[in-house]
């Protein structure tokens, strides 16, 4: 799923996922709900 400036995605966080900038930096907004609290990071930064 491809999403441009300005755009939402909304899906399952149990679903796997992952998320890559494609041509350069970018910022990204997560809003999660009680069922999506908890967030995976693998950069290192766990």
């Amino acid at each position: 799923m491809v999403v441009e400036a300005g755009e939402a995605a909304e899906f399952a966080t149990m679903t796997p996922h992952a998320f890559v900038a494609e041509g350069g930096p970018a910022e990204v907004i997560m809003i999660f709900d009680r069922e999506g609290h908890t967030v995976h990071r693998h950069d290192g930064e766990n």
